[in-house]
């Protein structure tokens, strides 16, 4: 069935297009980001567009205006996605989401790489590098404005469950221009935005957000081979700037500063009630954001001649989090309705402060052996150390990560390449880490609830920082590639590509003061994955704690035994280019397998890089090991903008992507401990159904002496699908019931004017 699948892909994509790049790279100009229908947001564009690309919430069409998505691909988790401008990156240290907005208006390009890493990137397996709009030769305005909302947006059909996000209201607005000062020595490019929506949530909640942004790049030619950059951006809570000093293509100086202060926009005090199945890992609610800051400072430099393309470079980063005030109040914890434990949090009374340095310096060779055969060989050092303010442990690692990769120029009328290879690459030191060990982190004494009056009923659990092993190892993935790159005709590009993965040690929580033998356990007959039939029905082990151990919990950050994760995908990916046509098409076929750090399918829950309660519970271990968050088996995304006669052009962005893997939950109540959720079987033995969606962008042009205008009017889920992206997934006669649906049909209106 997988080589039926795969090789339907292939044949898809070999029909229909060609290639983007044998190392697993896509590209968007700017003319792209123009002609695509994104409603001006990078995650609408990559979610919908990159084949390998899997994020935690649907944007197309206006949807969570200015809110950062949890963005991977294949093993990487999430949390090390770097984003970069330029050499710089700005993703956060705490949890790796973007530290700004990256309103789409600002980019010459985005690159996207989800194969072979680029030498001057420590990502472990997606880099998003933006390379921003430069300066025009002559000065020139672009204003746009677009909108949604009341007959442009439509509600699901009452005949079936709410959409998990639809459209309310949505508009965007921006204004660029650039032009060339000083006899051309100054170049500049300057703009705003704003973005502001209205998202209705599963048909009950609505969420206002907005965004603004200002943007401002320049250059300045000291001497025809001196050239000065700087770069300024502003958010509503970030600020980011840059400047850079390069010589021609030989050598460059560069330095940034990023800042954002983020707020959950929950209470400081108080009584929160949460269902841990919908809301996810209780500890998780208590963060109240803070400040976080990326000072850098780095060079580039590079040598060439006729056999050697030499390139080396360093870089040293700090980075910092100051947390707002620890939430001191009562989080009452649900599991699927039933009353389960009362989390009460106090704060130590002391501000939490982690930091971090990092220092990368890496060497770069290209080599050519003949003139078909080239080596790309390459050597980093990464050194990372970080610590929370007063806490006894930190954390160091110093790494040394070496890849090799091969390329062939077979010399066929197809002008085949083929590349194959290997490489290593370690997790960032995020300060999330850093958590464990902080004596300003939050504490909580942990209650059993039973619904009534929680006075006096037996602490249950001690929730604290605890320490960091002083042997705590850095996780490691290790990455194989082989990919075939071939151009039959310049307008025609095929690349396939073979990746395996595979990362570790992993980094949990153990919980060393409550071990396995705190527990006793029973079992419950359970239908296993397999609810027609009886051959794989089983008996569900169930853990039980024991009063006696109520109390003594002793958290470490530590390595503990957990099998390796492993990811193996195939990629098929093309492009052709035209005068009038651009036509990109790409497939996936993909396993990922790990254990996720909590129970659960969401991207808080189902990560190997999320440290939770893997190890704190053993109920929370039972078929931890499946297929994670990011795993969609099988994605066909396409993309095409086609020139029209009467000066229209139109775009359109297709996607079909596998549902998200879950497992069903098994609830056990009157338990000591308090009501559990206990996985029957690994996630990905049941899936979500699959996501279909066809966004379309149609553009009229019209010339008005030197100002040209563009009447724009794009289609999101033109097809209005409506296929299910959530379930109950707890067992009984509702398991398997549809949810949420994915977003309805929403159409924008808008206009763009050039001067």
């Amino acid at each position: 069935m997988l080589s039926m699948r795969v090789g339907a892909i292939v044949v898809s994509v070999l029909i229909l297009a060609g290639a983007a790049n044998a190392d697993g790279q896509s590209i968007y100009t700017a003319e792209m980001l123009r002609d695509l229908p994104a409603g001006g947001n990078l995650f609408a564009l990559i979610e919908t567009a990159q084949p390998e690309i899997t994020t935690d919430r649907f944007n197309s069409g206006g949807l969570n205006a200015g809110a950062s998505d949890k963005t991977s691909a294949f093993l990487a988790s999430w949390s090390q996605t770097q984003y970069r401008i330029g050499d710089v990156t700005i993703s956060s240290p705490v949890d790796g989401t973007p530290m700004l907005f990256p309103e789409l208006a600002w980019w010459r390009t985005i690159d996207v790489a989800a194969g072979v890493m680029p030498a001057g990137t420590t990502a472990t397996g997606l880099a998003i590098g933006l390379t921003p709009a430069p300066a025009a030769d002559a000065w020139t305005t672009t204003i746009e404005f677009a909108g949604s909302g009341g007959a442009l947006s439509h509600n699901t059909s009452a005949a079936r469950p709410p959409a998990i996000a639809a459209v309310d209201a949505w508009t965007r607005a921006y204004a660029l221009t650039s032009g060339r000062a000083l006899d051309g020595r100054l170049a500049l490019a300057a703009g705003a935005s704003r973005t502001s929506g209205s998202t209705i949530a599963r048909a009950l909640t609505r969420t206002r957000e907005h965004t603004a942004s200002a943007f401002a790049n320049a250059s300045f030619t000291i001497t025809p081979q001196r050239i000065a950059h700087g770069l300024l951006l502003i958010g509503d809570s970030s600020v980011h700037a840059q400047a850079s000093l390069q010589a021609n293509d030989r050598w460059r100086l560069f330095g940034g500063y990023t800042a954002r202060s983020t707020d959950s926009n929950r209470p400081g005090t108080g009584r929160i009630v949460a269902d841990r199945l919908v809301d996810g890992p209780i500890p998780l609610l208590a963060d109240r954001g803070g400040d976080e800051r990326r000072v850098a400072a780095g060079t580039r430099a590079t040598r060439a001649n006729q056999q050697h393309a030499v390139s080396l470079g360093a870089d040293i980063e700090r980075t910092s989090f100051a947390a707002a005030p620890a939430f001191a109040g009562e989080i009452e914890e649900r599991v699927d309705g039933t009353p389960a434990r009362l989390w009460r949090y106090s704060s130590p009374g002391l501000q939490s402060r982690r930091h971090a340095v990092l220092f990368n310096a890496f060497v770069h060779d290209r080599f050519s052996i003949s003139p078909a055969i080239a080596i790309d060989a390459a050597l980093r050092l990464d050194v990372a150390s970080g610590a929370a303010d007063g806490a006894e442990r930190g954390i160091q690692w110093t790494s040394l990560l070496p890849s090799v990769y091969l390329h062939w120029k077979l010399g066929t009328p197809l002008h085949l390449e083929w590349t194959t290879g290997v490489s290593r690459s370690a997790d960032q030191l995020m300060l999330g880490l850093l958590a464990s060990g902080d004596p300003a982190a939050p504490i909580a004494d942990v209650y059993r609830d039973n619904g009534g009056i929680v006075l006096g009923a037996p602490l249950i659990a001690r929730v604290n920082a605890g320490t960091i092993d002083d042997k705590l190892q850095r996780p490691i993935t290790d990455q194989f590639a082989l990919g075939l790159d071939a151009r039959p005709l310049s307008s025609f590009r095929l690349s396939v590509m073979g990746l395996a993965r595979k990362q570790s040690p992993q980094i949990h929580v153990v919980n060393e003061g409550v071990p396995l033998s705190s527990y006793t356990t029973f079992t419950i007959p359970d239908a296993n994955a397999d609810l027609a039939g009886s051959g794989d029905d089983q008996q569900l082990i169930v853990y039980n704690r024991k009063p006696e151990s109520f109390g003594l919990d002793r958290y470490v950050l530590s390595n503990p035994d957990v099998e390796a994760a492993t990811m193996g995908a195939v990629i098929v990916e093309g492009e052709v280019t035209k005068p009038h046509l651009l036509l990109r098409i790409g497939g996936t076929a993909s396993a990922s397998v790990g254990s996720g750090g909590n129970r659960g399918y969401t991207a808080i829950e189902n990560d190997q890089s999320m440290p939770g309660e893997l190890f704190t519970n053993p109920n929370a271990g039972t078929y931890a090991r499946g297929r994670l968050f990011n795993d969609r088996a099988y994605t066909i995304k396409t993309l095409a903008i086609v020139d029209l006669p009467f000066n229209l052009k139109a775009g359109a962005i297709a996607r079909y992507q596998d549902g998200q893997p879950f497992s069903r939950i098994t609830i056990v109540r009157d338990l000591n401990q308090g009501a559990e959720g206990i996985q029957s079987y690994a996630n990905g033995r049941t899936r979500f159904t699959y996501r279909s969606t066809l966004d379309v962008r149609l553009q009229k042009r019209i010339k008005v002496g030197k100002t040209q205008v563009d009447l724009i009017g794009d289609a999101y889920n033109l097809l209005n699908m409506s296929n299910e992206v959530e379930e109950y997934v707890v067992t009984g006669p509702r398991f398997r019931e549809t949810t949420a649906v994915q977003p309805p049909r929403s159409f924008h209106l808008g206009a763009r004017v050039t001067f």
